[in-house]
């Protein structure tokens, strides 16, 4: 019996980050011996790389000035593939793509697409939208890395004295928002408080960090794939509101969010509602005297601390994986 084909078209780099990618990847490693799965991305090297370092076919795709000369070439790319299902992890699918697969009879599904064409899809999964009745939406519905399950049913100890902040602001941080937050916590939070700050593989502004080195609670690290032990030995985490921020909450760790953007912002104020993170609002529109006031207040106040993490790991279980991997088996 024929394996039947899963085709990822999603995208990433400088200005997307790599949210939609790790999200991809999450699932395809989940789906991989049982199913033939491909990639399709615009073209990329280092985002090229990272998939095919993990044993992926990959087809990339060149963007030219011509919009609709790049989704012919995307969809032609898809089709000659021959997939059972596509999933889309793209911000928004054209209604001639969306029309030419469903008259092919592939599956669709779709992830955070903001076209009107979504409604072509079999699925339509959305974890920033509000919760509803009989739709794969909200926090329930985000895709963690396969390690996250099983790491959320540890218990978490809020320590009484901060010894660790952990820094992660995304992938690519386009607005240079990891060097706000140092700057803003400059004179402010020095030692004993070590500042771990993750540094992505697509961010332009490294040689712009290394200024930072002079603080002496101040270290660097780079490319990590893996933040999870360093959400679980940081007692605050200052990220942006993407992945990053369902990560560290799904552990149970104090989070302070500043979002990249407005979709993030969003994000942010769902769960500032919920009680589970302190928003600070678009990055590029604080102040770092709020930011360095706002951490501190969380580093003065334990029981602030402690009831963040306690309501986080309620709110974000980690099985999201698991709940998108059943829409896609429904598909096949």
């Amino acid at each position: 019996m024929q394996e039947k084909k899963i085709v990822f078209r999603c995208q990433g780099g400088y200005q997307i980050g790599w949210g939609h990618v790790m999200r991809c990847l999450s699932l395809a490693q989940w789906l991989k011996g049982k199913y033939n799965v491909y990639f399709i991305i615009n073209q990329d090297p280092k985002i090229c790389e990272y998939i095919k370092q993990k044993e992926f076919p990959v087809f990339e795709v060149s963007e030219g000035k011509d919009d609709k000369k790049f989704e012919e070439k995307m969809t032609n790319t898809v089709i000659s593939l021959d997939p059972h299902l596509v999933i889309n992890d793209i911000r928004g699918t054209t209604q001639e793509y969306m029309q030419t697969l469903k008259m092919r009879n592939i599956k669709i599904i779709n992830f955070d697409d903001i076209s009107n064409n979504v409604k072509m899809a079999n699925v339509y999964i959305d974890a920033n939208k509000k919760e509803k009745i009989g739709k794969c939406f909200g926090p329930s519905y985000i895709v963690l890395s396969s390690i996250y399950p099983k790491l959320a049913k540890k218990k978490r100890k809020t320590h009484k004295r901060v010894k660790k902040i952990l820094v992660s602001l995304g992938g690519s941080d386009p607005n240079n928002l990891t060097d706000k937050a140092l700057r803003s916590f400059e004179g402010k939070i020095a030692d004993p408080i070590e500042i771990q700050v993750i540094v992505g593989p697509s961010l332009k502004h490294r040689e712009r960090l290394e200024k930072w080195s002079r603080l002496g609670n101040v270290s660097f690290l780079y490319d990590y794939d893996d933040l999870s032990p360093f959400f679980l030995n940081a007692d605050i985490a200052l990220v942006n509101g993407g992945i990053t921020m369902f990560e560290s909450l799904c552990l149970g760790t104090p989070t302070v969010v500043m979002a990249q953007n407005k979709p993030q912002a969003k994000n942010a104020r769902r769960m500032e509602r919920k009680g589970v993170v302190v928003n600070l609002g678009v990055g590029t529109k604080i102040s770092d005297k709020k930011i360095a006031r706002k951490i501190i207040a969380l580093i003065n106040s334990p029981s602030t601390r402690e009831r963040l993490s306690n309501k986080a790991k309620k709110e974000i279980d980690g099985k999201g994986v698991f709940r998108v991997l059943e829409q896609i088996e429904l598909n096949l």
